[in-house]
C-alpha cells in the first residue's frame, strides 16, 4: 500500500481499531516507509504524554475527604432487600466528579492537537501521493505562464504561479485535483529532493479546524502540521492558496512572500 492509501487508516491504527488484515497491511507499510512510521510514533508519543499528565492530576483534598465521609455513612447496615437509592446517588456523584476532574484538566490545558479539517488532510494526501513519483506533474513545464494558463483552462479559475527559481526552487508543472468536491489547481515545485505543492482553489469560507492563525508582515496565514508535513494557507482575492511540504517553515514563508510580490502569471 502507498502512503496515500495508508493515511486514512493511521489514526485507527493508533487506536487499535483496525481489523487484523488491515492492521497487518499498515504494519507492513510502516516497516518500509520512514515518513508514515515517524507520524505514528509522534502520535503515540503525544497520547502517552497526555495520559501521563492526566494521571498526575490529583483529586482536590476537600473533595476526596467529602467522598470518604459519604462512603463511610453508606457503609452503615442497610436493608438487604434492595440497593439504597442514596448509594446509587453516591455512585453517580463519584462518577460525575471523576469525569469532571478529567474534563476540567483537559479544558485547562492548551489545545495542542485539535482535529485536522478534511480539506487539509486531502491536500496532504494528494501531496504524499504524487511527491514520490519521478514525474509528479500532469503538465510538465518550467514556464509559469504556460502552467497558469493550463490550470485556468482545466479549472475555470485564474491562479497565480510564482517563480521561485531565485530561491533554488524549480517549477515542475501543474496538475488538477479535487478538494472537498471542487476542482483545484495543483502546482508542483521541487527543491533538491523535496517536493513543494501549491494548491489553489476558490476561497474557502468555512472554519478550518486544526490550523493556527498567525500574522506575519501584516498578512494573515493559517499554519498546521499533518503526517510530518507543514501546511501554510492564505487568501488572495477570490482564491485560497496552500503550500504543503516538509521543507520547513522558513522555506514556506519565503515562498509566501515571493507569492505576494509576484504578478499574476496569467
Amino acid at each position: 500500500m502507498t502512503s496515500h492509501e495508508i493515511a486514512p487508516y493511521l489514526q485507527a491504527y493508533c487506536d487499535g481499531e483496525l481489523e487484523a488484515p488491515k492492521m497487518l497491511d499498515v504494519e507492513a507499510h510502516l516497516q518500509s516507509c520512514p515518513s508514515c512510521r515517524q507520524a505514528v510514533e509522534a502520535e503515540q508519543a503525544f497520547r502517552e504524554e497526555l495520559r501521563t499528565k492526566i494521571a498526575r492530576e490529583p483529586v482536590p483534598p476537600h473533595l476526596a475527604e467529602g467522598l470518604r465521609a459519604r462512603i463511610a455513612e453508606e457503609e452503615q447496615p442497610q436493608r438487604p432487600s434492595r440497593v439504597p437509592v442514596s448509594s446509587l446517588a453516591l455512585a453517580a456523584s463519584i462518577a460525575f466528579f471523576a469525569l469532571g476532574g478529567v474534563l476540567g484538566y483537559l479544558i485547562a490545558q492548551p489545545v495542542s492537537k485539535p482535529g485536522i479539517h478534511p480539506l487539509v488532510t486531502e491536500m496532504v494526501s494528494e501531496h504524499m501521493k504524487f511527491a514520490p513519483l519521478e514525474n509528479p506533474a500532469e503538465l510538465p513545464s518550467k514556464n509559469t505562464e504556460q502552467v497558469a494558463f493550463w490550470v485556468q483552462r482545466q479549472t475555470g479559475h485564474s491562479v497565480r504561479v510564482p517563480d521561485y527559481s531565485a530561491s533554488g526552487i524549480q517549477l515542475l508543472g501543474g496538475r488538477v485535483t479535487e478538494l472537498r468536491g471542487r476542482r483545484a489547481g495543483y502546482i508542483v515545485y521541487e527543491k533538491g529532493r523535496n517536493i513543494i505543492s501549491l494548491f489553489a482553489f476558490p476561497r474557502y469560507e468555512a472554519s478550518l479546524s486544526g490550523l493556527q492563525e498567525i500574522r506575519r508582515n501584516g498578512r494573515t496565514f493559517l499554519t498546521g502540521e499533518y503526517l510530518m508535513n507543514q501546511i501554510l494557507l492564505w487568501e488572495s482575492g477570490k482564491m485560497t492558496y496552500a503550500l504543503v511540504s516538509d521543507v520547513g517553515w522558513d522555506e514556506l514563508f519565503q515562498c509566501a512572500e515571493v507569492f505576494f510580490k509576484s504578478k499574476h502569471s496569467f
